[in-house]
């Protein structure tokens, strides 16, 4: 019975977030959208990311600068899960954290075989380790 509650408490934090993420819809609108201010300002007023994009500027932001935001919002994600979860939960999700670490394998991959003169900034992902 023990199991049950807590697979039940975290079953219900992620329908409570899902709850929040774009639909199907908001999906088609935004992509009718024209520029990157014109997504981040419908990001602002239609979905979970509204508070990640409340103190910004968006005719200041560059498509490199929203995507660095939403993998932020991510982490930050992953991080109320972590916190919310049972010790069972947690082994789950520091496995499901390595996908991210292999992204960022591949992120700095890329930075070394394409021979960039100036390589990415790699702070963004930071928090993830």
């Amino acid at each position: 019975m023990g199991n049950l509650l807590v697979y039940s408490g975290i079953t219900t934090k992620i329908r409570a977030m899902r709850s929040r993420l774009l639909s199907e819809k908001d999906f088609e609108e935004i992509s009718a959208l024209h520029n990157v201010p014109e997504v981040v300002a419908y990001l602002k007023k239609h979905s979970a990311y509204a508070d990640d994009f409340a103190q910004i500027d968006e005719n200041k932001l560059h498509r490199g600068d929203v995507e660095k935001i939403l993998v932020q919002s991510l982490y930050d994600d992953y991080s109320r899960l972590y916190r919310f979860s049972g010790i069972e939960v947690r082994k789950f999700l520091k496995l499901y954290l390595k996908r991210y670490e292999v992204d960022l394998i591949n992120y700095c991959l890329r930075i070394i075989f394409n021979h960039y003169e100036q390589p990415f900034d790699l702070n963004y992902k930071r928090t993830f380790f």
